[in-house]
């Protein structure tokens, strides 16, 4: 497939997954909360470069290995969700020879950053805006990848974002994410609580494939997880009818470990 764009929404006002902190709000006095359409502050040039060159020498063995760990078969087709600087899509689409990767990102400058990157690679589109104005066809996809952004995300606008991003995934198909779990320099002091990314997953149907909370350098503390959309051999768990006599079976969905 030829490398191509898809432009959703306005971007210079839409952006799922970056918020600027220094952006004055339009309804300033109101103390709203945090908006998912709010504008965004584009990097420079300068921080674009400098992103590349850390994420593709620093960080790059931790971005192969948790891709890696995907098992991917290579004829998948696959969403980058916040592909920022394509530092895990370049791991990715190398893992698809047959397949076809989706680099989804609300900043132009961003964007435009994993085009040059991926630029030897034809199996790439590359989709700017609002993941639920982009217009990807529903239960097409095989995996959503969502690396280090996620925490960035209004905690009102996480639980819509991922029912779009599970409505994009065939049933079987998974959603790999790792975020940080603590405050730390790479995540501009943001992060998000381990129980709460879970129920959020699970919320939205995901289930759990498998659940880790540990520590890297230099990411710091993080959590990462796979969970699985249910196809239709997999219905989840019923309640028995009036012809099915006997106990309901519990809930054996794990649950995070506790943060120490």
């Amino acid at each position: 497939m030829p490398t191509s764009d898809v432009q959703s929404g306005d971007p210079d006002s839409d952006h799922p997954n970056r918020r600027g902190p220094n952006r004055a709000d339009p309804n300033d006095g109101a103390d709203p909360a945090p908006s998912l359409r709010a504008p965004i502050d584009e990097p420079t040039a300068a921080q674009a470069r400098l992103a590349v060159v850390f994420t593709n020498l620093l960080l790059s063995s931790v971005y192969r290995h948790f891709i890696d760990s995907l098992g991917l078969v290579g004829d998948e087709r696959v969403i980058d969700y916040g592909s920022g600087s394509g530092a895990a899509a370049r791991h990715l689409v190398r893992r698809l020879p047959t397949g076809e990767l989706t680099c989804v990102d609300v900043s132009t400058r961003w964007l435009a950053t994993a085009r040059l990157v991926l630029r030897r690679h034809h199996n790439v589109r590359f989709v700017l805006g609002d993941i639920r104005d982009s217009g990807l066809p529903t239960e097409a996809f095989d995996l959503v990848l969502i690396h280090w952004m996620f925490h960035d995300i209004p905690a009102a606008d996480r639980r819509p974002v991922l029912e779009t991003l599970v409505s994009l995934l065939r049933p079987g198909g998974r959603v790999a994410i790792r975020e940080p779990s603590a405050p730390s320099a790479l995540s501009d002091g943001e992060w998000i609580d381990a129980g709460e990314l879970c129920g959020l997953l699970t919320a939205v149907g995901l289930v759990m494939d498998r659940w880790e909370v540990g520590q890297l350098w230099p990411l710091g503390r993080y959590v990462a997880g796979l969970f699985a959309k249910p196809g239709p051999t997999e219905p989840g768990p019923t309640e028995p009818g009036p012809t099915e006599p006997g106990p309901v079976e519990p809930d054996e969905t794990p649950t995070p470990p506790a943060l120490s």
